[in-house]
C-alpha cells in the first residue's frame, strides 16, 4: 500500500553535539521476544504479566489474534496482563463433539476472524496454534502480507490432519470436522519442514507442541537459517515451563529408532515430550537487538552513543551487530547495563547474513561510508520480506548517492564514488527497516534527507523518530512535499 506521508531529516552539526558528546538511549523491548511470550502466556494455566518498553503494530496484531482465540489481554503503560485461552477452546479429547452433533454443528458454525495486519510473525507462529483449537478461523491481513506465500507451513499442517483452505491469505481453518474424525491419540506428531524459508514456521510448530497429541517432533530439512530465532523460541518456552530438546543429524540416512524410518535430508530435529504445559509467569521482555542495531550503527558513524539494557547473553540473532562493528573499526565499551559505540576506521564488511537477514539494510548503510567495497551473501530470503528487501536496499543505496549491485548471488555495496546532493530522497517501499536504515544514513549526508512512507516504522518501532530527535536530529513530518517545512 502506497503512503503519502514523508519525513525530512537534518542532522545536528558536530559543534552543537559537543554540549553533551555522549547521547544515551534506552533500548526498546524485543518484539520477537514479546510475540513468543504472549503466545506462551495465552496457553498457560493462569494469569501472566509481561513487562515491556514500547509496543508496535506487529505486537498489537498478535494481541488481537490471541483475543480472537479467546485470551483476555489488558495493556498498561509498562506491562501486559493476560488471561489464557479458555480450556474449552483447546482441541483436547475432552472437548470433542459427538458424532451425532456433526450436522447441527456444521450448519450453524461460523469462522472467527484473525487479522494479522502486516505481521508475518503473527501469521506464521499462530497458524499452527489455530489448528489445535476447537473453533474454526479465517486468517487475513493487509495487502503486503496477503501476497507473501506460506505454502511450506500449510503443507505440513495438512499432512498432520489440519484443514486449511489456501496457501496464501485469506486462509480458512476448519477444526470441527477434523476433530470429529479423530479416533485415537497418536504417540507422536511429526512435522518435516524446510529450514531455509522461514525460521518462524519452525517456531510456530514448536510453540504449538504442548497442544499436539503425544510427543511432538519437528525435523528440519536441507539447511537451517535464522537459527538464533528458534533458540529464542526455546528460551521463551522454557521460561513458561516447556522444554524443547534439540538433536543434530549428522548422517544423510539416519534411522529413527522409534519408527525405523529413514531420516534422509534432515539436518536438525526438535522434540517436545508429551504431558508438558505452559505455566503462568511474570517476566520482563528482553531489550531488542534488532532495532538497537540502528542506533549502535549510528554511534559507529556519527558520534558516541550509549544504549541501555541490552543483554549480551541474549539468543537474539542480531546481537551479531557487536561483532560486525568491531570488524568495522568502531570503538566499543560493553558493560553490564549499557553499551557505548564511537566512530572508528570504517572498514569494508564481507558477511554471510543467512542467519541475520534483517540486518542487511543497516549493514548496507555502514558499507556506504566504508573504505572499499562490501559484500553480503545469504540474501535469498530477503526477497519475501515486507518489501523485496534486496531490491529496496539497492534503491536505498543508490538514492543516497552510492552504488549497489548483484554479483554471483551477493549484494555488493560501494560508497567510493558517492555523489553529494543538497536533497536526498528515499522510497521506503513500506518497509520499516528501510526507513530506519536510511535515517541513520542521514547522519553523514551533506544535505537534507526525505523518506517517503516513513510511518512504516510503526510496524516495529513507533518512537524511532522521537529517539532520533533525542540524539540531535531535526525531524519534520509532512503529508506531501508542499508541507515540507511543517515541524513535528
Amino acid at each position: 500500500m502506497t503512503s503519502n506521508k514523508s519525513v525530512t531529516i537534518r542532522k545536528l552539526d558536530h559543534e552543537a553535539r559537543q554540549i553533551k558528546p555522549i547521547k544515551e538511549l534506552e533500548a526498546i523491548s524485543s518484539k520477537s521476544f514479546i510475540h513468543r511470550a504472549l503466545i506462551c502466556a495465552s496457553l498457560a494455566k493462569g494469569r501472566s504479566t509481561i513487562y515491556y518498553r514500547g509496543l508496535s503494530e506487529d505486537i498489537i496484531a498478535t494481541i488481537g489474534a490471541l483475543e480472537a482465540f479467546g485470551a483476555r489481554i489488558s495493556i498498561d503503560k509498562d506491562y501486559i496482563s493476560l488471561e489464557p485461552i479458555p480450556s474449552n477452546r483447546i482441541a483436547t479429547y475432552e472437548n470433542l463433539v459427538k458424532e451425532s452433533d456433526t450436522k447441527s454443528l456444521d450448519s450453524v458454525h461460523g469462522f472467527k476472524l484473525v487479522n494479522c495486519g502486516e505481521s508475518g510473525s503473527t501469521l506464521r507462529m499462530l497458524l499452527p496454534i489455530a489448528t489445535r483449537l476447537s473453533d474454526d478461523y479465517i486468517f487475513t491481513g493487509k495487502e503486503g502480507l496477503m501476497a507473501r506465500p506460506i505454502g511450506d507451513l500449510t503443507r505440513v499442517l495438512r499432512e498432520n490432519g489440519s484443514d486449511l483452505s489456501s496457501d496464501r491469505l485469506p486462509i480458512k481453518i476448519r477444526n470441527k470436522p477434523r476433530l470429529i474424525k479423530i479416533k485415537n491419540n497418536k504417540s507422536i506428531s511429526k512435522f518435516k519442514i524446510r529450514g531455509d524459508v522461514s525460521s518462524q514456521y519452525i517456531s510456530g510448530l514448536l510453540l504449538a507442541g504442548p497442544l499436539m497429541h503425544g510427543d511432538t517432533r519437528v525435523d528440519v530439512l536441507d539447511k537451517i537459517e535464522s537459527k538464533p530465532y528458534i533458540d529464542l523460541t526455546k528460551d521463551v518456552m522454557n521460561l513458561f515451563g516447556v522444554e524443547v530438546e534439540e538433536f543434530d543429524i549428522n548422517l544423510k540416512d539416519d534411522i529413527d529408532k522409534e519408527t525405523m524410518e529413514a531420516r534422509t535430508g534432515i539436518v536438525k530435529s526438535y522434540k517436545l515430550k508429551s504431558g508438558q504445559f505452559y505455566k503462568p509467569c511474570s517476566i520482563i521482555a528482553e531489550a531488542d537487538w534488532s532495532n538497537s542495531c540502528f542506533f549502535l550503527a549510528l554511534g559507529a558513524l556519527y558520534g558516541e552513543i550509549r544504549l541501555l539494557n541490552l543483554d549480551m547473553a541474549s539468543n537474539q540473532g542480531d546481537k551479531r551487530i557487536i561483532e560486525v562493528l568491531k570488524g568495522y573499526g568502531a570503538g566499543l565499551l560493553i558493560k553490564d547495563s549499557y553499551i557505548e559505540v564511537r566512530p572508528g576506521k570504517r572498514r569494508a564488511i564481507n558477511l554471510d547474513i543467512s542467519d541475520t537477514p534483517d540486518m542487511l539494510p543497516i549493514l548496507a548503510i555502514l558499507a556506504i561510508f566504508a573504505e572499499g567495497q562490501s559484500s553480503f551473501n545469504g540474501i535469498e530470503r530477503l526477497r519475501i520480506k515486507e518489501s523485496d528487501r534486496v531490491e529496496s536496499v539497492i534503491r536505498m543505496v543508490e538514492n543516497l548517492g552510492a552504488k549497489a549491485w548483484l554479483e554471483d548471488n551477493k549484494l555488493i555495496v560501494s560508497g567510493e564514488e558517492r555523489i553529494e546532493k543538497t536533497i536526498y530522497r528515499v522510497n521506503s517501499f513500506n518497509d520499516h527497516r528501510i526507513v530506519m536504515a536510511a535515517s541513520i544514513g542521514g547522519s553523514l549526508l551533506g544535505g537534507d534527507l526525505i523518506i517517503e512512507g516513513a510511518e512504516a516504522v510503526n510496524k516495529s518501532y513507533p518512537d524511532f523518530f522521537k529517539d532520533l530527535k533525542k540524539i540531535g536530529f531535526e525531524v519534520r513530518w509532512c503529508s506531501d512535499d508542499l508541507d515540507i517545512g511543517k515541524q513535528d
